[in-house]
């Protein structure tokens, strides 16, 4: 899905805000991550551990954590893998967590 960002956030240091088209994705892997040249660390984030964390994500990266949190919740409710929940449905939605609810 292509969605369009505003931010007022400071992310590049020129203080006029971030206006961004992104594509959003949702998937499921396992195995081990390997970072490439321009990356050194990562962060692994689950329901059990991201509202610990949720603060310290810049709100583009927030607002993708939320959607993803909002479906692996109903996963949860639904007792079934993450995987199959993306099975059964036709479409993902990844609107602002607030249209989803």
């Amino acid at each position: 899905m292509l969605v369009g960002n505003f931010t007022k956030e400071i992310t590049f240091g020129h203080e006029r805000g971030t206006d961004t088209g992104d594509f959003r994705y949702i998937a499921v892997g396992n195995g081990k991550i390997k970072l490439d040249n321009n990356h050194d660390s990562y962060i692994i984030v689950t329901p059990n551990n991201y509202n610990s964390k949720r603060n310290s994500f810049y709100s583009l990266m927030r607002d993708m954590l939320d959607i993803g949190m909002f479906h692996l919740k109903k996963t949860k409710k639904q007792n079934i893998s993450f995987e199959k929940y993306i099975s059964q449905q036709s479409e993902i939605p990844m609107f602002p967590l607030e249209q989803l609810n």
